[in-house]
């Protein structure tokens, strides 16, 4: 079977990825014939600066949406071919220079309007700068056609004469014939008390059998016989002079809509040019209101070929009015594949035809729904291999079409090619899949394309682990329910739950207990492991989220109180951001050591090992339960029951706390957590544990002993935060301490500049809290002065 050409595999790559789909919801808000056209048939673009200029005219438009002004943008038809027959000297309609007439004024008031504004939105005004003013032609046309579509008398003087003579030849003619009718001697011969109009000409209705009785030229008669319609003879002159009136009213007609068409032949360039830009600002208009729709904005371009989603949604979701969980994606410059696993249902799938979605709609000039600070490649080429192409007609299995797609894709994948793939090879032997699968996809990373697949593949996902420039991850899923929470997590693979799923759908018992014995011990065992994995990994995931939803709820909360409250309640935050911390430190941690856990059981498959596996998780699970525990019991107790030392929980912020202060009068606790301090209503405490040893922890800050013998700056003990947002320095900072320490540096140098001094204060307050900190001071002047800040360092041995 011959591999598909290299336009189609993109062709269909963009039919996968639904992005026809998307150009229908978009055209849906154009309001023009040629913006609709525009819009159904939008091309992603290859040209980074008419992406640029693209994508900068959409901020325009979305800045003056958000200003509340709107472009007078209205119904107009594509008048280009009408331009083309007037070029070769057909005439227009009157019809034709009325929808003509629309336009132009369409269009003079775009112009004036941006003219208005292009200061402040000086894309737009340079776009409709290019309306030429028509106002002589706009007169020209409107001298000439009527609201309805027809020629005014004024078009020439002679079309005013020859109506004029043609209304009083009528108004003879009408006089006459009534009067006949009227008539007594002619009482017997009319049919009826009428006259009417044959083939142009007046003539009456005369009974069949009394037509002789008038001289006259028949020109029709009734279905029936009984009535003829008769020109009587003396009006025959006249009918005559009306018909050779009527043609010459024509002929005069045709003149003046040959002669303005001309004229408007001779401002083809000009009309074009004006049609070209209404129809883009139509187009801009419809992007805008997308984007409005979506919640969308316009991320930074990353030239590098990294990618930073944060809030990522996916836009047919939303557009569909389905639900569209918000997911954070963050890849760098040496991540170069990405291994989504886990269970099906889970959104694995829609992770991929977003990526792909998205970034088709960036080079098409459109916002995407993500943070603003989100960041995007501009992938010149992206493949997608998503969704069953197995053909009848062609006699190709499922495997077959999808091994052929896998072959187009390295036959034309280049640098920095987006690569999509669902269910990597998912439809052979698992040995012999996973091994072309990793072959596959190192050939991609060479060639430094952008690659992420899904697999249920286990060698695959432990393949990931190990492979420099691969990255596991994978969907959080509730164990307990076997529902999927849709919430991406990056650095593990996921458990594919397929028998656990099976018994929650009913699959029978027996059965269910019979496929389990049939699994080889060590992989029952690893199975066992990995869900057990995945399980605390969930816990701590949503422990995390919780932390956050609460920072924000205070950070809500905190603007409607007053200056006291206010203060309560940073401490409070500050209490949280300590927690979040601390979580996010034991968080890495634990995924190190859970993953050189999967991948040693993996590799080894021995019996002992898994059992040292299960024996390493189960002292993990502790260590968590311990340091994090949920407790389900706890007694509520007398305030005056309360001591010093007690164990509590504290029911608003879900965590435990020791008892160091108790005051009977405002019935308020003095709690200490490490070593915050926090006051908290005694009635929202419940009594874990009777008097516990408080433990304190010392912090020792700025000790000038244990700053001596500091090794000199370079680039490997240096950390550089300046232009960083304090969200970004934050998490750099920690992982870079985190690592710092692992490769046993002394000390490190923190950049951070001076600035607004947010990032400085960010810094030391940090390091101040961090247990990997020893001590720490601002630079010398010979090191950078107070924009550096000097950390020394634990002498941790971590393992």
């Amino acid at each position: 079977m011959r591999i598909l050409d290299k336009e189609k595999i993109l062709a269909r790559s963009k039919e996968r990825l639904e992005y026809p789909e998307l150009l229908n919801f978009l055209a849906g808000y154009c309001k023009s014939e040629p913006g609709k056209a525009r819009a159904l048939s939008l091309e992603p673009s290859q040209n980074l600066e008419k992406i640029k200029r693209d994508l900068n005219l959409l901020k325009e438009m979305m800045a003056l949406f958000d200003s509340g002004l709107n472009p007078p943008i209205g119904h107009f038809s594509d008048f280009s071919q009408s331009l083309e027959h007037a070029e070769k000297g057909v005439s227009l309609t009157a019809k034709h220079f009325l929808e003509l007439l629309k336009f132009l004024n369409l269009a003079e008031a775009n112009r004036v309007f941006f003219q208005k504004v292009k200061e402040k939105f000086p894309g737009l005004g340079e776009l409709a700068g290019q309306i030429h003013n028509f106002s002589e032609l706009k007169s020209r046309i409107h001298g000439t056609v009527d609201e309805q579509g027809e020629i005014k008398d004024s078009a020439s003087p002679d079309l005013a004469r020859l109506r004029q003579e043609l209304s009083s030849l009528r108004a003879q003619i009408q006089k006459k014939l009534e009067k006949m009718l009227n008539s007594e001697d002619l009482e017997g011969v009319i049919q009826d008390s009428f006259y009417t109009e044959r083939d142009g000409r007046f003539v009456i209705p005369v009974k069949s059998s009394a037509q002789t009785a008038i001289s006259g030229i028949v020109h029709d008669s009734s279905i029936s016989g009984a009535t003829v319609f008769l020109e009587p003879i003396e009006m025959v002159p006249l009918n005559n002079r009306l018909r050779i009136l009527e043609r010459e009213i024509e002929t005069e007609i045709q003149r003046i809509l040959a002669e303005l068409s001309s004229e408007v032949s001779l401002s083809k360039v000009q009309l074009l040019f004006a049609l070209n830009s209404l129809s883009e600002l139509d187009l801009l208009c419809a992007k805008a209101e997308l984007a409005r729709t979506l919640s969308a904005s316009i991320p930074q371009l990353s030239t590098t070929g990294a990618i930073r989603l944060f809030q990522v949604r996916h836009p047919l979701l939303i557009l569909r009015g389905k639900d569209a969980i918000a997911n954070d994606l963050v890849m760098g410059t040496d991540t170069r594949v990405l291994v989504l696993s886990g269970p099906n249902t889970g959104g694995k799938t829609v992770l991929l035809k977003t990526i792909g979605l998205l970034s088709l709609m960036i080079r098409a000039g459109m916002a995407i729904p993500a943070h603003p600070d989100s960041e995007l490649g501009l992938f010149p080429e992206i493949y997608a291999g998503i969704g069953d192409e197995q053909s009848l007609s062609q006699d190709l299995s499922s495997y077959s079409a999808h091994l052929l797609d896998l072959l187009a894709f390295l036959n034309y994948a280049q640098d920095s090619s987006l690569v999509l793939i669902d269910e990597i090879l998912g439809s052979t032997d698992p040995e012999e899949a996973s091994a072309l699968a990793m072959v596959i996809l190192k050939e991609l990373k060479k060639r430094n394309c952008l690659t992420m697949v899904t697999t249920h593949l286990s060698r695959l996902k432990a393949f990931a682990e190990t492979e420099p420039g691969f990255i596991n991850a994978s969907f959080e899923f509730d164990p307990l329910n076997l529902t999927p929470t849709y919430h991406l997590r990056l650095g593990l693979p996921g458990p594919s739950y397929g028998i656990a799923t099976a018994r929650k759908l009913g699959l029978d018992k027996e059965l269910i207990e019979e496929a389990e014995k049939m699994l080889d011990p060590e992989s029952r065992k690893l199975i066992e492991l990995v869900s057990q994995l995945d399980l605390k990994q969930t816990e701590l995931d949503q422990r995390l989220r919780r932390l956050a939803e609460e920072e924000q709820d205070s950070q809500m909360r905190s603007k409607e109180l007053d200056e006291k409250g206010r203060r309560l309640l940073e401490k409070e935050q500050e209490m949280k951001k300590g927690l979040r911390r601390e979580l996010e430190s034991e968080l890495r941690s634990i995924k190190t050591r859970l993953n050189q856990i999967y991948e040693e059981a993996r590799e080894v498959r021995s019996t002992d090992r898994v059992k040292s596996a299960e024996k390493e998780i189960a002292r993990i699970r502790k260590e968590l339960d311990e340091k994090y525990p949920v407790p389900d019991q706890g007694e509520e107790i007398a305030s005056e029951e309360w001591q010093v030392g007690d164990l509590a929980w504290v029911k608003r912020l879900k965590i435990q706390a020791e008892v160091i202060g108790l005051n009977p009068e405002s019935q308020e606790a003095t709690l200490g957590i490490g070593s915050i301090r926090i006051q908290e209503k005694i009635s929202g405490l419940l009594r874990i544990q009777k008097k516990r040893e408080a433990q304190k922890r010392e912090t020792m800050v700025g000790s000038e002993s244990a700053l001596c013998a500091n090794p000199a700056r370079s680039s490997g003990n240096t950390l550089d935060l300046r232009g960083k947002r304090a969200e970004d320095a934050e998490i750099e900072l920690i992982n870079y301490l985190d690592q710092s320490v692992r490769e046993g540096k002394p000390a490190v140098y923190i950049i951070h500049g001076h600035g607004t001094g947010v990032l400085k204060k960010l810094v030391r307050e940090y390091l101040a809290s961090s247990s990997y900190v020893k001590s720490f001071r601002p630079g010398e002047q010979n090191e950078g002065g107070d924009g550096i800040t000097l950390a020394v360092l634990e002498n941790m041995q971590i393992k």
